[in-house]
């Protein structure tokens, strides 16, 4: 299993032509519960910086944005939020994982979490968070549901050896102890899609996990329907799972057994060209009907505060 070893520091090394700010160069260090990492490329990066703006216990957060050399439009609006943000660098990069690693290193709170531009902070969730790690002041890990085109919830780490899909999302749904994240490392950035999954299975394989998992109708976040690593398609993500399970240490024959009865379902669903998650309709609680009209209004609260509505 290798490990991708780090030390945190206060500072990026800068690069040529790399700008930084925010309330740490100013030495407005805190020591915060929850760190969010939030990488950016030409994104909807101001609904994020507002849902954590927003927040009751906003002083529980630290938050950091790692910008991958944005229009320049985005340093005005870095600028402008300059003191609502607690460090953020723009400088290129290698890619979302390369990104996410230098937030990582530069994280000082307790529990990192990651949330990706353009997806938002629950109004209630430093809420969630605070109540979640008050149940569990040790756990390994914090899971909250996250609204994507459903409700996802749960933490299920007794299927990681056929599924990697365990957690309701690693942005905006789950925070790992700092501890804990020593021991697995940085997220391993040969992987382009699903470094967060080896990263989840790495944590799975340590150790018998302390963990707290919200209820479902305690929303943490919401983001886009369609991730990033849909872009990857089903036979990349596919081989990349392949790589992860083999590199970890799981039997090669199981491996490729799995493997071929997901592309069999693949093939069998792409045939009939039928995709039953398109079709079905998932009952929700009056509870959690009230709680994702409640996300949604926040939602639209946000994208009636933005300044940078066209950048």
């Amino acid at each position: 299993m290798r490990k991708i070893g780090f030390k945190f520091i206060k500072f990026c090394k800068k690069q040529k032509g790399s700008i930084d700010g925010g309330l740490r160069k100013q030495s407005k260090i805190k020591n915060p519960l929850f760190s969010i990492i939030t990488v950016n490329l030409n994104d909807d990066l101001e609904s994020t910086i507002l849902s954590i703006k927003f927040q009751k216990y906003r002083n529980l957060i630290e938050h950091i944005i790692i910008d991958g050399g944005s229009r320049k439009n985005y340093l005005k609006l870095l600028k402008y939020y300059n003191k609502d943000v607690d460090y953020w660098i723009s400088e290129k990069d290698n890619g979302i994982w390369n990104a996410s690693n230098k937030g990582i290193i530069l994280a000082k709170g307790k529990y990192v979490g990651l949330l990706d531009s353009g997806d938002i902070l629950n109004k209630s969730a430093s809420e969630i968070l605070k109540k979640l790690y008050c149940r569990n002041k040790e756990a390994d890990c914090i899971i909250g549901s996250v609204m994507r085109s459903r409700l996802l919830s749960g933490f299920y780490p007794q299927k990681i050896n056929t599924h990697l899909n365990i957690i309701p999302s690693n942005s905006g749904g789950f925070f790992i102890n700092r501890n804990m994240q020593k021991k697995v490392g940085l997220f391993d950035e040969k992987y382009k899609s699903q470094a967060d999954y080896d990263m989840v299975y790495k944590m799975i394989k340590i150790k018998k996990l302390k963990y707290t998992c919200s209820e479902k109708f305690e929303i943490l976040s919401k983001k886009d329907p369609e991730g990033f690593s849909s872009n990857y398609g089903f036979f990349n993500i596919l081989i990349e799972e392949v790589k992860i399970r083999v590199n970890n240490g799981q039997n090669l024959f199981f491996v490729c057994c799995l493997a071929l009865i997901k592309l069999i379902n693949k093939f069998r669903t792409s045939l009939i060209k039928f995709d039953g998650n398109k079709f079905i309709k998932y009952k929700y609680t009056n509870l959690e009907k009230k709680k994702i009209k409640q996300l949604n209004q926040f939602y639209e609260y946000i994208q009636s505060k933005k300044k940078f509505k066209e950048i």
